[in-house]
């Protein structure tokens, strides 16, 4: 055969072709591009020298340096996953893959390059392959859903966005969503709803936060949701995971009327746990100590909230947590500490891709922000003028004293958190169902309603308290 190629051309060709097989995730509706060529592709900033803005050098820089510390260790395989075992499964695919196609979503949201996408991409199709067999089929999915409707719309991908629905749905037939939990499922359905409308989403959305917002403590700190029924106390690391979660749910719900209320009341809080160095000290009473995590959370919740100079002190501090040499943009466990599993101060991927996302939702709300958040003008609640919560409660009328405030780059309709109250009270139920389950009599039990002045909301049942006393007639 004339001009045949030789045999070693021909195993060549077999081998590569082979090698490109294997990657189930390099699809052309994605724009893929190899990982070789897109490390090439990354364009960092200026060098910090001659940089004079925090938020636009030294974080786009440090977020650059982690992601490309998450590709290189990537060895070989699909994807980036700590060697250590994390189980339940679900939480593996959580606290690795949901939060790193998270971040390359963002990055692609800021910057549209190819190499984001393709990142994105390639994770996004491995948690589509995975299906249900990724999920833990309760609320803490909903972060997965989240990140996966988030791919649908940037990526226009169909799959996506119908297995990011489907994680919604499974979210509507959760008896009760509340606080961290809850926030993660919520996410996914403020999405689904800014994305197809249905009623449903923005139903449950709205009992869900309404009951979150009765939990929130007076110094602004949230429980840990495992600890709730045990009274554990105000929760440095769930505070600052719930402020995060709560400004991707309000970009889904922007007229949520138990949102904004909750979110300023947490900066006391938040400011609390900030040392003079940017170190964040232990908190009273929480049992897990604060994590390095935890600082990128807290500095974004700081961030939205206007104190942009406390967030840039926890944030610098955190930078210098980062590791060195070829695990350049890599952090270590927990509180870096030898000791232990969870707190070695070998590079922790798992550690890295929670502050990864962390970081790319304070870089892509930046800029996307209509305002600058934390600027403040003092108002009048009026009719054309008045914040959901004080709508909800028909209290646009009053001419109370508030403030316009731009919250995570979004602005705010007058609103004063201060007139905003909890009580407890015991709620009154008819025959019939509670917390899904059927009851023969009137029921009495637990609960709390917001207030304004003498305005109060209907009772909210409070799952922590003890089931009302027909307990015996359920079914």
């Amino acid at each position: 055969m004339k001009n045949a190629p030789s045999k070693a051309f021909c195993l060549l060709v077999f081998s590569l072709l082979a090698m490109l097989s294997v990657s189930l995730l390099n699809d052309a509706k994605f724009n893929l591009i190899t990982p070789a060529a897109a490390l090439t592709g990354r364009e960092m900033p200026e060098p910090v020298s001659a940089c004079t803005d925090f938020f636009e050098c030294q974080l786009i820089e440090q977020i650059n340096r982690t992601a490309d510390f998450l590709e290189r260790n990537r060895n070989g395989k699909l994807l980036t996953v700590d060697p250590r075992p994390v189980q339940p499964f679900s939480e593996m695919v959580r606290l690795n893959i949901v939060t790193q196609a998270g971040g390359y979503l963002n990055l692609y949201r800021m910057f549209r390059r190819p190499m984001d996408r393709n990142y994105a991409a390639m994770r996004l199709n491995y948690l589509t392959l995975l299906g249900r067999s990724g999920l833990s089929n309760g609320p803490f999915d909903g972060m997965l859903g989240y990140v996966m409707l988030q791919g649908g719309e940037l990526l226009n991908n169909q799959e996506f966005k119908n297995f990011g629905l489907s994680i919604a749905d499974d979210c509507l037939t959760y008896p009760w969503l509340t606080l961290d939990p809850g926030y993660m499922c919520d996410m996914a359905l403020a999405k689904a709803y800014a994305l197809t409308r249905n009623q449903a989403y923005l139903n449950k959305l709205r009992l869900s936060t309404a009951e979150t917002a009765s939990r929130q403590y007076p110094n602004g700190g949230f429980p840990h949701w495992y600890q709730d029924g045990q009274h554990g106390g105000p929760s440095a690391n769930y505070t600052a995971w719930m402020i995060e979660e709560a400004y991707m749910i309000r970009q889904g719900d922007p007229e949520n009327p138990d949102l904004t209320v909750p979110i300023m009341k947490s900066l006391p809080f938040l400011r609390s746990l900030v040392e003079g160095d940017g170190s964040l000290h232990p908190y009273p009473g929480e049992p897990d100590g604060v994590g390095i995590s935890t600082m990128s959370s807290i500095a974004y919740g700081l961030y939205g909230l206007g104190d942009h100079k406390l967030a840039q002190l926890v944030l610098k501090k955190l930078f210098t947590k980062q590791l060195s040499g070829v695990n350049k943009g890599a952090f270590p466990d927990g509180w870096d500490s030898p000791d232990g599993l969870w707190t070695s101060t070998k590079p922790s991927i798992l550690r890295t891709s929670l502050v990864f996302w962390d970081l790319t939702n304070l870089a892509a709300d930046r800029l996307v922000s209509k305002c600058t958040s934390g600027a403040a003008t003092t108002c009048t609640i009026t009719p054309s003028d008045c914040n959901p919560e004080f709508a909800g409660l028909g209290a646009c009328s009053r001419n109370y004293a508030g403030v316009n405030l731009c919250l995570n780059g979004a602005q705010t309709k007058c609103v004063n958190p201060d007139l905003v109250v909890f009580k407890n009270v015991s709620c009154t139920y008819p025959p019939g169902y509670i917390d899904g389950q059927y009851c023969n009599n009137w029921q009495r039990t637990p609960g709390t309603v917001k207030c304004i002045g003498a305005t109060c909301s209907q009772c909210v049942y409070n799952d922590e308290m003890p089931v009302p006393d027909c307990l015996d007639d359920w079914g």
